[in-house]
């Protein structure tokens, strides 16, 4: 007898009954998507919701803001990597 077919065969039954399981409960929970997301807030404020643009001055901001802690971000992997090292 193969050594680790307990284990193996073990593990294919767990993922089994928990893919049949998943399915029994999927119909108690509403999926989770952006589309539903954005149905539910249609529906909570009865489609009077003003979506808001941002100004060009407004996205330099933003746009400055991720790129700084883009680069903040990459400098500490950076040093955390040396350091590990």
């Amino acid at each position: 007898m193969r050594s680790g077919y307990g284990s193996i065969n073990h593990m294919l039954v767990t993922l089994r009954n928990n893919k049949i399981l998943l399915s029994e409960k999927r119909s108690f929970f509403k999926p989770k998507s952006y589309q539903t997301t954005k149905a539910e807030y249609y529906e909570a404020v009865d489609d009077n919701f003003n979506f808001k643009k941002a100004t060009a001055k407004q996205l330099r901001k933003v746009r400055a803001t991720v790129i700084q802690k883009r680069k903040r971000e990459t400098r500490n992997f950076v040093i955390v990597a040396c350091i590990n090292n």
